[in-house]
């Protein structure tokens, strides 16, 4: 296979592996704000309807929740995709699905409430810079996370470790010591990897961040390495 890029590979399977169980706990944990409510093929804009509820689910399982300025606390655990609220208070349950795209789903009545991931007015993410040049992607970055089913996963933590230096379209990557050089091609505002079978997009990102993307036939789901410049 040409360019097989054999060191990312076995970082990113590695990871993979790690990711299923981790990516559950780490989908959970942090700040949550009710964005919209369902009820068949109607839709209602939770911040239009004046309606606001935010969830922070802490990892020592404790959680606090804020409703029209009163706030509640209670524990929290997750099982099975599942995330099980337990209100202080009142003793009350309640059960939120975690969805395909990273949503929390809670049911009643026939009518869904979809909770997002972030704080309440929160900016969106940062976009991907479409106007790039070659030379943009210079630089030596280091990847420190990994995102996966709507989960962002610390790459330290699972002791996994890539490097990647680029100069004018050569890339070099560097994983847990072992590394390997490799030409690619700017297409578009992408700087692109030819795995053979399949092809690994770099992208830069308003924040600053480089991003490769691996498909589901690569590495057994679809994946998202986040690189932040060496020197930060």
């Amino acid at each position: 296979m040409k360019n097989r890029l054999v060191v990312a590979f076995a970082c990113l399977l590695a990871l993979s592996c790690a990711l299923p169980a981790a990516a559950e706990e780490a989908s959970i944990v942090g700040d949550w704000t009710l964005t919209r409510i369902e009820s068949g093929a109607v839709v209602v804009d939770a911040a239009e309807a004046g309606v606001d509820l935010a969830v922070t689910f802490a990892e020592d399982g404790s959680v606090s929740m804020e409703m029209s300025g009163v706030i509640q606390s209670g524990t929290w655990s997750f099982e099975n995709g599942v995330v099980s609220l337990l209100a202080d208070a009142t003793g009350m349950v309640l059960e939120f699905a975690l969805a395909e795209d990273g949503t929390l789903h809670y049911e009643e009545d026939g009518a869904v409430i979809v909770m997002e991931r972030g704080a309440a007015g929160q900016a969106e993410g940062a976009a991907v810079l479409e106007d790039v040049a070659l030379a943009d992607f210079n630089g030596d970055w280091t990847a420190v996370r990994a995102s996966a089913k709507g989960a962002e996963i610390d790459l330290e933590a699972y002791g996994l470790e890539m490097e990647a230096s680029i100069a004018d379209g050569s890339v070099t990557i560097v994983s847990n010591g072992a590394s390997q050089t490799i030409e690619a091609d700017l297409e578009g505002n992408a700087l692109i990897l030819d795995a053979g079978a399949a092809q690994m997009p770099l992208y830069l990102y308003e924040d600053g961040t480089l991003r490769m993307a691996f498909s589901e036939e690569l590495v057994g789901m679809p994946l998202e390495v986040i690189f932040e410049p060496a020197d930060q």
